[in-house]
């Protein structure tokens, strides 16, 4: 299931995430991100979280994938990632029993075009992401994307619009 508007994206070491949160989720609980500080990163839009849940041998099996480009430099290994979505769903992808893969590309191209690193985060275990309740502690001066509702222009700003060109 692809989750569209992710808004903002924020990591921490994997060390700082109690050893027990994986069994807390597992055992049904919503477990609290208190003490927990995560490092915003800026993004473009168009971040993509896509979650699979599936039932192998009797036991499920998420899977997590994240894609992003942020607009400063991302070089961190060993975390975990809190995302938070536009619908108000939020989600911690990795714990220290279960790291996240993560993938980094640089892409450079002719003179006009643009350059940017792409970040891929994929995770598969039986708590590949869990649903995070409450309010998460973050650092940084980067503010989450912002999305509009979308509507149709009325005749009057459109007029408004085109008087404004002359």
């Amino acid at each position: 299931m692809r989750i569209p508007g992710v808004r903002s994206i924020a990591w921490c070491p994997v060390a700082s995430i109690p050893a027990d949160f994986e069994l807390q989720a597992m055992a049904g609980t919503t477990p609290v991100l208190e003490g927990i500080s995560f490092t915003a990163i800026s993004i473009m839009d168009g971040a993509a979280l896509e979650l699979t849940d599936s039932n192998e041998n009797n036991g499920s099996n998420r899977r997590v994938s994240l894609d992003f480009v942020p607009l400063s430099e991302f070089k961190a290994k060993h975390c975990a990632f809190f995302i938070s979505c536009h619908n108000g769903a939020k989600y911690l992808i990795g714990t220290s029993a279960c790291i996240p893969s993560i993938t980094i590309k640089d892409t450079t191209g002719a003179p006009s075009t643009a350059n940017n690193t792409s970040v891929h985060v994929e995770l598969s275990s039986p708590c590949a992401w869990i649903e995070i309740e409450g309010l998460v502690p973050m650092s940084g001066p980067y503010p989450p994307v912002e999305y509009e509702a979308w509507r149709e222009i009325t005749e009057e700003e459109i007029t408004t619009f085109i008087n404004g060109l002359d």
